[in-house]
Formats: structure tokens, sequence, C-alpha cells
């Protein structure tokens, strides 16, 4: 038991229905209940009661009462039946002010339907002590508590606590206002379990029905929810990015080093991690960690470096990021994936020479493909609505989030710098799932590309530019035509980099591409039929472009196509190395490109299609 909120709880009922009796005959006080005249305030040592006052408050009435009464140095008892307020429909407040301040509070809402009698009769000045009070209580003080009449308990606990013994526990989460540690001290001396958690204003516990009333009762308890099991959501955001497009050809990221730079990263895919904090590489945040398991949800076999450069408050420096970035060039990952930024007050083109935004910029220019989150600030992080640094930095890919729907996140940040766009691209972030947390957030949406990535780099080797255009031309645009602030150019779709998006881009083309499935030795043909919508002739040439690993393949054709008719351009290939290669295709009209076009075809090693069939994009 909680030995302290017992003794407040029986004295609190002692008080209460003492003075109940003492008022039963006061003319008008059943209108609204006998009981709602009484308001008892536990005592805490902390107030100065020799410089306090009690004030009564109701629609445009106020009155004070400047010698409280005390119960026992315990409680302190208002009987607002002898103040000069007129009762009427509203909100009545009765406020206890020590040294000017207001230390604690209560209020009654007056309904409309009640009728209301302005109460009279003598105050209650002589108040018996505890002990002289207790023969005159009722037989109703000894009423068991009840966790089904308890309002600070919510949904589904009242049906969890059913049938249960007062000694069984049932898991909650407490939402509290004051000091959590002494919240805290008491639950464990009750002898119910606490869980960590980060949030200052929540307790999570296992609590035993015998202690919801002590809970209840403290006055910073707000309220008492079930702690409910979760389930691995994942899935539903890595389809929402079409992952399974490149897991069906075999790939999921094997072999690929991403560093995640965070809070540190517990998952069984780390192969090495330091500390840059001080602290040690355990991630006492879970924010990495959460990182990280969005990371392998899409690419499985990635090997992580985690770089722990935030401290266990989820914070850190920028000169802590530029050792990680160092560190993880220095083990020569692929790919770099960074869900934090920080803010400025300078212009961000001021900061395209910063220490942090040079040293993204060099581990790009050195081979590494990075992945950087644009910020949470669209909505403000106090005066700052830009893209936070280094996702500034114009050769990363920097990611802003999207919800299920793909609608851009209203947190999500974007702007135009230095005459490019920020984001690049969008990937899911809002209410995404794990087994054990929730959250939303750019942080979120950057392992999903990040994740992407490794998929791409699996089977060959692509300079990080490459890899860019082309997760920003397989995208499927979903803002303004082309690139914009608020999705950049478009959702990631790693199906669009292999042939056809899975989603329709809503973009007017007047060409459709045929891209068949390609074996070592065997000829295949590549189509485009081009329709001429407009009323006279048109001449419109197709370059395509098929980059081997030992070769650059390349067409040219040039048709003049009557008004109102389609043309038919084919290109066809034998080609020699398996695996993945690129396609570039110009469709240009009088030398100006109308149309360009990057896809990523697959070479089989024999003769067994992978695909299932010719996949076409309908534009």
């Amino acid at each position: 038991m909680i030995k302290k909120a017992y003794v407040k709880y029986f004295l609190t009922i002692l008080s209460l229905f003492f003075l109940l009796s003492l008022n039963e005959n006061i003319p008008g006080s059943r209108a609204l209940g006998a009981e709602e005249y009484i308001f008892t305030f536990p005592v805490d040592e902390t107030w100065n009661l020799s410089n306090s006052i009690v004030r009564i408050s109701l629609n445009q009435q106020m009155q004070d009462f400047a010698s409280p009464s005390l119960l026992s140095d315990t409680f302190l008892v208002v009987d607002i039946s002898q103040s000069n307020i007129t009762f009427e429909p509203g909100t009545l407040y009765v406020d206890v002010i020590a040294d000017d301040s207001i230390v604690a509070s209560r209020s009654l809402v007056i309904p409309e339907s009640v009728p209301v009698e302005e109460p009279s009769g003598d105050f209650v000045t002589d108040i018996q002590p505890v002990e002289d009070a207790i023969e005159n209580i009722s037989e109703l003080a000894t009423e068991p508590y009840s966790i089904d009449k308890d309002p600070k308990v919510k949904g589904s606990i009242k049906e969890l606590a059913k049938g249960k013994d007062k000694k069984e526990t049932v898991p909650v989460l407490i939402t509290i206002r004051g000091n959590k540690n002494e919240i805290e001290q008491n639950i464990l001396s009750s002898g119910s379990a606490l869980w960590e958690t980060s949030d200052s204003n929540i307790i999570a516990a296992e609590l035993e029905i015998e202690d919801f009333y002590n809970i209840s009762l403290d006055d910073d308890v707000l309220e008492v929810w079930p702690d409910r099991k979760t389930q691995v959501f994942l899935n539903e955001s890595v389809y929402q990015i079409h992952a399974d497009s490149l897991w069906n050809i075999g790939l999921n990221g094997s072999g690929i080093k991403v560093a995640i730079l965070d809070t540190g990263v517990e998952n069984p895919n780390v192969v090495a991690e330091t500390d840059f904090t001080g602290t040690s590489v355990d991630d006492r945040n879970g924010h990495g960690s959460f990182v990280a398991t969005v990371l392998t949800s899409v690419a499985p076999g990635v090997q992580i470096y985690s770089g722990k450069v935030l401290d266990d408050s989820g914070s850190g420096q920028l000169s802590w990021l530029i050792n990680g970035i160092e560190w993880a060039m220095a083990n020569n990952v692929d790919v770099i994936s960074l869900s934090l930024g920080a803010i400025y007050t300078e212009n961000p083109e001021e900061l395209l020479s910063a220490p942090e935004v040079l040293k993204v910029e060099e581990a790009i220019a050195n081979g590494i493909t990075v992945v950087i989150a644009s910020g949470n600030c669209r909505g403000g992080c106090g005066s700052f609505y830009g893209v936070t640094t280094p996702g500034i930095a114009e050769h990363a890919i920097t990611v802003g989030a999207v919800d299920d729907a793909n609608t851009v996140a209203s947190f999500s940040s974007g702007d135009v710098i230095n005459g490019y766009i920020k984001p690049d691209l969008v990937a899911p972030g809002v209410g995404i799932c794990s087994e054990s947390l929730c959250s939303s957030g750019t942080s979120i949406s950057t392992p999903h590309v990040a994740g992407g990535v490794a998929l791409l780099l699996q089977n060959t080797s692509m300079p990080p530019a490459l890899v860019k255009d082309l997760l920003e031309n397989g995208a499927v645009d979903l803002g303004d035509a082309e690139e914009d602030v608020y999705y950049g150019s478009g959702i990631l779709d790693l199906s669009g980099i292999f042939g056809a998006p899975a989603v329709s881009v809503e973009k007017p083309r007047n060409y459709t591409l045929s891209i068949p499935s390609l074996s070592v030795g065997q000829e295949s043909e590549f189509v485009i039929v081009f329709n001429n919508t407009e009323s006279e002739n048109r001449k419109i040439a197709v370059q395509w472009d098929f980059e081997e690993f030992d070769a650059d393949l390349s067409h040219h054709v040039k048709n003049t196509i009557p008004a109102k008719k389609t043309k038919q351009y084919t290109y066809t290939v034998t080609p020699s190395v398996p695996g993945l290669h690129m396609l570039h295709i110009d469709i240009s009209e009088d030398g100006t490109v109308l149309y360009h076009i990057d896809r990523v075809v697959m070479v089989n090693d024999d003769y067994t299609d992978r695909f299932t069939g010719v996949q076409v994009q309908y534009g």
C-alpha cells in the first residue's frame, strides 16, 4: 500500500462527511447537493498559509476568504455556501492562493438544468479535531473504492481489472504533472513495478489493483491509461515505398555497409560501434535503435556501423557529428544515414561552407551516399522554419515526410536554398510503429530512403550522384509539377527504378515505354510509342544509351510523326554482362529534350526470367 496516499484518502472521507453533517440544514444547499458546497485541499508543506487566501469565482463574481479553515494541519476546507456568490449556471472556481501564487485549484460546473438557490446559514468556524469527529461519520465512509467510478481511470482498464485479485497487476500509463521521482517512489513502495520512460510527464507501471485509488488521490496524477500492447506496422510503410519490388529480384542490402550516426544502436545487424559523446556506445534513448529497425525492415541484409553522436538525451554537438562522418569514411561505408539536424539563425546559403556541410560533401565526393532528414520545422522550431543543417547540403539526399495517404506531414521542412530545392524526396514518416514504439518525423523517413539505397547498391557500384538521380527520377510526383518544397521530386518508389512506377504519375506524358526482361546473350527489344496529340506534324527524336560494364551501347533515331498519329521507336540489345545496368533515354524535339528517362534494368545470367513478362510504363 501507499501509506501517505491512504492516510490522505481516509482523512478526506472523514472531513467531507463531517462537514456534510454540519451543512445538512443549510437552506438551498440541496439544490446542488450538499456535498458540492465542500472543497477539501490536502495541504502541501511548501505552502505559506500565513500569507494565503481562498478565492471563489463564478462568471463575473469573485470573493476572497482571508482565513481558510484547517483540519488537523492536514487539509484546507472551504465551505462555499458561506460566500456571497450568487449561484448561477457556469463554472465555479475555488483557488488557494499563497504568496500571491495559485497553489491549488478546484472547479465545479453548475449546469442550466439544476434549480439553484442561494445558500444561507452560519459560517463554520470551529472544526473539530479528527479524533472527535470520527464518532459522527456515517457508514457511507466505509464505501469501497471502485475503479469503475474513478474519472481518472481511462480506456479499457476497467475491463482489464474485472475479476482480478487486489494483488494482481494491470499495465498502465500514468500522465502526471509535478515531481515524477516522488510519484515513482510512491508506486515502488507499494510493491508495483515501473518501466523506464523518457517522457517527464508519463509513468509506465504494472500497477496493483489495490493501489489504483491511492494513485488516483494524488493531485499530480492526471489520468491513468492502459499500456496497450503494440505490434509491428513497418510492413505497411515498406510496401508504401514498394521495397518488395527489389526483394522479389533477390535484393536485401546484403554486404552493404550503412553508418547510422545517432544515439547509438541496439540491433543484431551492428558490426561495429563507437561513441563520440563521452558516455557509452549503448542506446539509452532509443532513437537510433528505432532508426535501425526501419532501415533493416527495408534492407534486412545490411551491415550497420553505429556511431553515437547524440547523447542519452538525444542532443549533441556538430563536432561529434563531424567526428562520426570521419569515422564512417575511415570504415569505407557505402551509405551514411543522418536522422538529425541543427537549427540556425543565418540564411541557409551562409551555411553551405559550414564545417558539417563541407564534411557531408566530402563524404559524398568519396563515394558515400549520404541520406539526411530535412527537419521537423515546417510549423516552426521556435523562430526557425527551414531545413536543418546538414540537410541543406546540395548533393546529399534530403528526405521529408508523408503520412500513409502520401500527404506531406505538417512538420516536414522544405526550402529553396541557393537555387535548389530541399527535400529531394519524401518517404513515410507519420505514425510508424515498431514492436514497442510509435514515432513520427523526418528522422523516421530517412532510414526508409537509406534502406532503399542499400538495396540499389547491392549488386552494383554507383556514384552518389547517380543514386540520387535514380531515386528522384523513379519517385512518384505528389505535389506541383516537377520539384516543390513539400514533396521534392515525390515519394520514394523503388519499383519506379526498375521500369514502371507502381503508382501512376500525374504528369502529362505522350509516350509509352516497354522494358523487356533481359538475359545474357539473348536479343531483346526496348520500345517507345510516342503519341502526337497536336494538329500538326512533329519531328521527334529518341536517344538510347545502355551502360554495360565494358561498353556503352547507344542508338539514335528520328522520325516525323503525323498529326494525331503515333510512331514506334525500337532499340534492340544483346547484353553480354549480367547484373544491374543503366538505361538513359532522351526524347527530344528540335534539339530540346522533352523527356529524360533513367531506369535501372536487370540482366539475368541465364534465360530464366526474373520478371513476370514485359513491364510497361504508361504516360
